[in-house]
């Protein structure tokens, strides 16, 4: 939800009433009506009777300690001079308010004009009540140990349906009928009483659908918008997610409610992660064991240049990045694959730091190999962010 008052034509504060306070008396008979006849605004008292009248039930499913009123009124506006308008809308906001903290008696909710949990408008020119629920939002990590599970909701067609639903996709029309978004945001949006498929899954970064993600996990945040519960059982989610995930992903640590800042520091936090990366020739010939036992020393602490990389150049801008490498060791090698611990700076394509992306990466394993070099499996094992620096003060 944006902020209070944010909507086109609502507004949420006192500023109109104030704008008016001088000189102008009553709304109903202040000077400088477009009008002689009739006054075009109805009775503060009839107007918020109305409004209370569709509130009370409106509400009635959200919980909230917070809240703000609002009134929309565009067909009004073209009847009376904007400080009238303002004038009469500040006071049926504040009388709104009163009305429903009367009608809430024992609820101990209050208004707030900077963060309300909850927006009520009335629209004057519908004669009816919206109310709006400020998003929450989850913090929690994950592991993704299935390979063939993307991190969220793919756009791609299922091909059998052509994105039509059928028995192939489940009828969802998606090539992948379940992301990790659905195992997440999921089970979070049903206890906090929202719409599952609304939940949006931010992850701090993302790996490809064929990566796992081992280690401490990757830190996510769930947004759940339009939530009828301010708050859920978080050890009752996990085991949901644990039940739905199947052994596909798993929770590392408890969930917990954040601000929405924390999204933007997450998006924002250039983490070093590490991988282990299994190569793999794939020309006939054996790996050279001398180039293999150089690869470290030729490659740690060595800046790349990565132009995009074919594969999400239809997406991404055509840039030429550079990213370090600070780290590599060679953990295991055979006749034809060796495999890799990286650790690089974020935003590092490891894939193509070892194909070499036909010269669009270098230097590359495969450039300082002889021998071309594909990727054959890779794991993210650590991103290098902690708790307490993700969710310090902001």
């Amino acid at each position: 939800m944006a902020g209070a008052g944010e909507r086109e034509g609502v507004e949420t504060d006192q500023v109109g009433a104030d704008r008016t306070a001088r000189g102008h008396g009553e709304p109903g008979c202040a000077p400088g009506s477009r009008d002689a006849g009739p006054d075009p605004l109805p009775p503060v008292g009839e107007v918020v009777a109305r409004a209370l009248a569709a509130a009370v039930p409106a509400t009635a499913p959200f919980a909230c300690a917070t809240f703000v009123c609002g009134v929309r009124a565009r067909r009004l506006g073209k009847l009376v001079p904007q400080e009238r308008l303002d004038a009469w809308k500040g006071e049926v906001k504040r009388a709104l308010g009163a009305a429903l903290i009367e009608a809430w008696a024992g609820l101990g909710r209050r208004v707030d004009f900077a963060r309300p949990e909850l927006l009520v408008v009335w629209d004057a020119d519908r004669g009816r009540v919206e109310v709006t629920a400020r998003a929450i939002w989850v913090y929690g990590r994950y592991r993704k140990l299935d390979r063939d599970l993307p991190q969220t909701r793919a756009r791609w067609r299922c091909p059998a349906c052509a994105g039509q639903g059928c028995a192939t996709c489940a009828g969802t029309g998606r090539r992948h009928p379940v992301a990790l978004e659905d195992l997440l945001a999921g089970p979070c949006a049903r206890a906090l009483g929202a719409e599952p498929d609304a939940a949006v899954l931010h992850g701090m970064g993302r790996e490809d659908i064929d990566v796992r993600c081992l280690g401490p996990g990757r830190p996510f945040v769930v947004e759940v918008p339009g939530p009828r519960r301010r708050d859920a059982d978080w050890a009752a989610v996990a085991a949901e997610v644990a039940a739905g995930a199947a052994g596909r992903a798993e929770l590392v640590g408890p969930l917990r409610i954040v601000g929405d800042a924390v999204v933007a520091r997450l998006k924002g936090f250039e983490a070093p992660k590490v991988y282990q990366a299994t190569c793999r020739a794939e020309a006939e010939a054996d790996l050279d064991p001398a180039r293999v036992a150089a690869l470290a020393a030729a490659l740690a602490g060595r800046e790349l240049a990565q132009r995009t990389p074919r594969r999400v150049a239809r997406r991404r801008s055509d840039l030429v990045r550079r990213r370090r490498v600070l780290a590599l060791d060679v953990l295991a090698q055979g006749p034809r694959e060796v495999v890799l611990r990286i650790e690089a700076e974020s935003g590092t394509y490891i894939k193509e730091l070892i194909s070499g992306d036909d010269g669009r990466t270098t230097p590359s394993v495969s450039e300082l190999l002889g021998v071309p070099t594909a990727c054959v499996a890779l794991d993210v094992l650590e991103v290098r962010a902690s708790d307490a620096e993700l969710l310090g003060p902001l």
